[in-house]
């Protein structure tokens, strides 16, 4: 079973525009927030396209191959099996973070008097169901959401003209290049993980498609995030952005036109829902995909339900509540920790790769 590039590209923008929508990362995540961080999109697009290009360039040395399985060849099977260890948990952790982050978001603004386990086992369910039906499957269904998911989204902006305000945005660059650069640490780590699609490419039908998944992926991406950014801030202000828990909502629940247009948020939740399913179940799969070709075992797909439990357990370790789980994404601790498994270690393995010119040999593959 494989999956095309056009495939492959919307399943990137799922994943990144819940988070962006529901949070505004850049807002959210900024440790001094100011009115320029609507450019820091533009600062993530060269750090994405480093880390994309890394990810070909093993690509088209191992076109057959996932960053776990030519860790085997690159490193042996030992230290490719502790590889595999580490990247199943940085899947895992992502997924646990959209687990949790949903389930927090739909108890806080229409469920709130769900039990928070209520809602993460529904999600783990339905993302354990369709893991197993494997890659081809997901990116199927994701063509009929992604498109819808992008609609809705230019909906909301569109809805959201007529209560922007231009002078929140001004004065431009007032807190300096460096406070600009110390806030796009974290978005930088987090949209790094183009990084991902080096479990991608062996099933893509022309891997040498992957560059055009960077190419085009990566800058739209980044575009969407600062249109979403520019609306926050010119909408609610610098000030309240930086306070609201979730930005996206507030500006949502903030939209009326005229008698026809009064609540939007169902438009917000179809997005989010949407994009959270996608973005766990992708992760989910990887984490069994990791773990199953670290060790050599025939099929991940009995491992999918194991570590979807495990997955709920992350998610409900990663803190009490929402202000504890979001001081995750300070960049003291976020930059090094999504820069390690993004950058540091896929230029490792480009290196080690260089040096020793392996023969390529395919280990058993995994079923998908």
């Amino acid at each position: 079973m494989t999956v095309n590039w056009l495939q492959v590209l919307l399943l990137c923008f799922p994943i990144r525009i819940a988070f962006d929508l529901v949070m505004v990362l850049p807002v959210s995540a900024a440790p001094s927030p100011n009115r320029d961080v609507w450019l820091v999109p533009l600062l993530v697009i060269p750090v994405a396209w480093l880390v994309g290009a890394i990810v070909i360039k093993l690509g088209s040395i191992f076109p057959d191959k996932t960053i776990i399985q030519y860790s085997r060849t690159l490193l042996g099977p030992v230290f490719g099996s502790i590889l595999a260890l580490l990247y199943a948990w940085w899947f895992i952790f992502f997924a646990a973070l959209g687990v949790r982050i949903s389930s927090d978001f739909f108890l806080n603004s229409v469920m709130i008097f769900t039990p928070v386990s209520v809602l993460m086992g529904l999600t783990l369910l339905t993302s354990v169901i369709a893991a197993r039906r494997g890659l081809t499957t997901i990116a199927l269904v994701n063509q009929v959401l992604g498109p819808v998911m992008l609609g809705l989204i230019w909906m909301l902006i569109f809805l959201s003209l007529n209560r922007l305000r231009p002078s929140n945005l001004s004065p431009f660059m007032a807190g300096g290049l460096g406070n600009l650069l110390t806030n796009a640490v974290t978005p930088m780590a987090v949209c790094s993980d183009i990084v991902n699609l080096a479990m991608v490419i062996p099933f893509m039908d022309n891997p040498a498609h992957a560059s055009r998944v960077v190419k085009w992926g990566v800058p739209l991406g980044a575009l969407h995030l600062m249109a979403l950014v520019l609306v926050v801030i010119s909408s609610l202000g610098i000030d309240n952005a930086a306070l609201a828990t979730y930005p996206g909502l507030s500006v949502a629940r903030r939209i009326a036109f005229g008698e026809f247009v009064q609540r939007v948020e169902p438009a917000l939740l179809t997005v989010w829902l949407g994009g959270v399913f996608v973005q766990v179940t992708l992760n989910l799969m990887w984490a069994s995909q990791a773990m199953a070709q670290g060790f050599n075992l025939r099929c991940y797909k009995p491992l999918v339900l194991p570590l979807s439990v495990l997955v709920g357990l992350v998610a409900l370790l990663l803190g009490e509540n929402t202000l504890e789980y979001t001081a995750l994404f300070d960049p003291t601790f976020f930059g090094p920790y999504g820069f390690t498994f993004s950058l540091v270690i896929p230029s490792l393995l480009l290196l080690v790769a260089r040096i020793k010119r392996p023969a390529i040999k395919s280990p058993p593959e995994t079923q998908t």
